[in-house]
């Protein structure tokens, strides 16, 4: 029967087993300024990932990998990657930038800045879901603006 391993320890090239390493390991000064790297190479968020659709609510994978990283890194991404300004949309595009917002903590919210989606006035069933997946935007203000024009 072959001996049982652990997932966290390594065999090494001399038999011995030891303890895996991992980016929380090093000095906190050290996987941070890794982290903000990974962050800063990471895909901004534009009016098109939003008119496109994309899978909701992305983040880079650093920032999903351990609750320290979420907790140093997501602040950082939402303040630097997100640049939504003057972006034309569609109902479907603006509550589709209104549910990524909902999903993100109330603490988390205040970071992001500068999304402006400009569209056709709402009505009907677009209008009620707008209103519901906007409804905390009062807690928010200076984050965003939403026009609606002919």
């Amino acid at each position: 029967m072959a001996p049982h391993h652990a997932p966290h320890l390594k065999r090494s090239a001399t038999g011995t087993i030891k303890p895996r390493k991992s980016l929380l390991n090093l000095p906190a000064e050290i996987w941070s300024k890794i982290g903000r790297y990974a962050v800063d190479n990471a895909y901004t968020l534009t009016g098109s990932y939003f008119i496109r659709g994309e899978s909701w609510p992305y983040q880079p994978g650093i920032i999903q990998a351990s609750r320290a990283l979420r907790q140093e890194l997501l602040p950082y991404f939402l303040s630097t990657k997100i640049e939504v300004g003057g972006a034309p949309c569609d109902k479907l595009a603006i509550v589709a930038i209104g549910k990524w917002l909902h999903a993100l903590e109330p603490d988390m919210r205040h970071l992001v800045r500068g999304i402006f989606a400009e569209g056709k006035p709402l009505e009907g069933e677009a209008l009620e879901e707008y209103l519901r997946v906007w409804s905390w935007q009062e807690d928010s203000a200076g984050m965003m603006e939403v026009v609606f024009g002919g």
